[in-house]
């Protein structure tokens, strides 16, 4: 455990701080879908003065998801607008069902890009133990999305271009 406090310690130290904390705006329960009557959501973290690219955490451990503790990971003090999303639980809801409504997160980001001033075609996902298991899915499943649906929000791809994930559980 000491190694791996001290990896990650690490690895921060490489990104440069460029923005306090208060400088960035936090914009919470966002509803990015509605599942089995549950609406599902979601936290923005917008820097002050963003990139354009973001990052998408997935908040999951044993495939449990909330709000509690949640954190956006120190990257919008990099310029990196940070989306926390939550799926739903285990055992409601099932691993395949948590893929899906990840996927249907990043379809929401990229149809509001504008609104959070992010450029589309620049998504990262992470995530760690279940968060990562899930980034790890999204990132390899992601799809083109139906031009033909009627919810605009189908209509877009919900492929990333980078994943990070900590510590998933791989086979």
């Amino acid at each position: 455990m000491k190694t791996l406090s001290l990896a990650i310690l690490g690895l921060l130290a490489f990104f440069p701080v460029h923005l306090r904390a208060d400088d960035v705006e936090r914009i919470s329960d966002i509803i990015y879908t509605k599942h089995d009557g549950v609406a599902l959501t979601m936290e923005v973290f917008k820097p002050a003065k963003p990139k354009g690219s973001d990052v998408i955490k997935s908040i999951s451990g044993g495939w449990k998801s909330n709000h509690k503790g949640s954190s956006d990971g120190g990257w919008p003090q990099s310029g990196y607008t940070t989306f926390v999303v939550v799926h739903g639980s285990q055992p409601r809801f099932q691993v395949e069902e948590s893929v899906a409504v990840l996927n249907r997160a990043v379809r929401f980001i990229r149809a509001n890009a504008a609104k959070y001033g992010v450029d589309p075609m620049k998504l990262g996902v992470t995530g760690g133990s279940a968060g990562g298991h899930l980034s790890l899915r999204l990132a390899t499943r992601g799809d083109a999305g139906d031009p033909k649906a009627a919810d605009p929000v189908d209509r877009e791809c919900s492929a990333v271009q980078t994943v990070a994930c900590f510590y998933p559980p791989t086979d």
